[in-house]
């Protein structure tokens, strides 16, 4: 009993009380069949039992018309209701005798026969009723519990929006929803706050990196700097490309943290083709060179918001160019399934990962890259965060000592084009 759930342990103890309501029904049917049928008319039985004897042993009709008489004024039950007088000899008190006992066989008989019929009758209708009734007061008993179950299973992968909601009288399930509604509403708003900060922080912090871009520009360009104030214009450039790098992929996050708010139907092969396209120079400057593979003419058509998409193949591309070892070849390819579903793979040959790929999603997690000055640590964050917002799922493998693949499969459509 201990290893059955809510539902299961409510169904056992519905049809444990089923059963004994069956049990007491079919007792009082008994009791009230018996009794009617015994203080029923007997003489059809008396009748019937008579003209029986009479043709098994051959008896003139003459002989038991009296008695049949008998049987349809009186219908007695024993001897000693028929009313002595020399109205009967003695040899049709005997046939009379042997008649009642064959009669009362018959009542019996009849009696179980339909006892059988009402028992099988109460039987299954009182099964169905009750079964019909369990399942109806399990529903509106644990609808309240699943349904928060469900709401409770978006909110683990991050859809704070949902609520219960329950309608119903001031009891302790409804007292739960509420309290659940509650704190998901203040998750969300703490969340909401959260990411806006992170928004507004790395918004603002664009206008000093801007002012000192600006600065740095002007030191370069005076005929006057010595070769100590350009080889520091130099160290303070690289330091603000790779702020100017955090504070986008900061923003970037925070879009992808804040969820999709609109589902239209994309093709993930045009989304990705045109970020290859603007990482060209980027690609040939590193001196590796990009296999497209965007499938045969075929669409790969996905739910999704196209500005997310686009972020996560940008990162995920990027990241592959990061990462990947001069002269070696980036293989992208997007490919749709006959079940709907879209593959997306980047495949590369790289350095400075460490053992524990499944840690590389984590914020701020470089590598062996990280001594080197790589990256800013939130590619593959930002990558995971769209694929969860996506319900898609982000694997990474180690195919051989120095190659890697990185794919996302998203399901298949499940809404049409501009629904939310």
């Amino acid at each position: 009993m201990a290893r059955l759930g809510l539902r299961g342990r409510a169904a056992v103890g519905f049809a444990a009380s089923c059963a004994v309501a069956i049990v007491v029904c079919l007792a009082a049917a008994g009791a009230l069949l018996t009794g009617g049928l015994q203080a029923g008319d007997d003489g059809e039985y008396l009748t019937e039992a008579l003209r029986e004897l009479g043709t098994e042993r051959g008896v003139d009709a003459s002989e038991i018309a009296p008695l049949l008489d008998l049987a349809l004024d009186d219908a007695p039950v024993g001897l000693d209701d028929v009313a002595s007088g020399g109205q009967l000899d003695t040899a049709q008190y005997a046939f009379l005798d042997e008649a009642l006992d064959r009669a009362e066989e018959k009542q019996f008989d009849a009696t179980v026969v339909l006892f059988a019929q009402i028992a099988v009758g109460v039987a299954v209708a009182g099964t169905l009723a009750a079964g019909a009734v369990a399942w109806t007061l399990m529903n509106r008993l644990l609808g309240p519990v699943e349904q928060l179950s469900l709401v409770a299973a978006d909110a683990a992968v991050g859809d704070l929006s949902q609520r219960i909601r329950l309608d119903g009288p001031d009891d302790e399930l409804k007292r739960l929803a509420d309290t659940f509604d509650d704190m998901l509403e203040q998750l969300e708003v703490s969340f909401e706050r959260q990411s806006q900060f992170s928004a507004n922080a790395a918004h603002e912090l664009r206008t000093p990196l801007a002012v000192i871009r600006a600065e740095l520009d002007a030191v370069r360009s005076t005929s006057t700097a010595s070769p100590e104030q350009l080889e520091f214009a130099e160290a303070i450039d690289r330091a603000t490309t790779r702020a100017e790098g955090l504070v986008t992929a900061l923003l970037q996050l925070g879009k992808a943290e804040a969820g999709i708010r609109h589902l239209d139907d994309v093709d993930l092969g045009e989304i990705v083709g045109d970020v290859v396209q603007r990482q060209i120079v980027a690609i040939t400057s590193a001196g590796l060179q990009i296999e497209l593979d965007l499938g045969e003419g075929d669409t790969a058509q996905i739910d999704g918001d196209a500005a997310l998409l686009d972020i996560m193949a940008l990162n995920l591309i990027g990241n592959a160019l990061s990462h990947s070892r001069p002269d070696t070849s980036v293989e992208v390819s997007v490919m749709p399934e006959t079940d709907g579903t879209v593959t997306l793979t980047v495949c590369n040959e790289a350095d400075g990962l460490d053992d524990d790929l499944a840690s590389l999603t984590d914020p701020y997690r470089r590598g062996l890259h990280a001594e080197r000055g790589h990256g800013h640590g939130l590619g593959l964050t930002i990558i995971q965060t769209v694929a969860a917002a996506h319900n898609a799922t982000l694997s990474i493998e180690r195919l051989n000592d120095e190659r890697f693949r990185a794919s996302v499969h998203f399901p298949a459509p499940a809404v049409s084009s501009g629904q939310s």
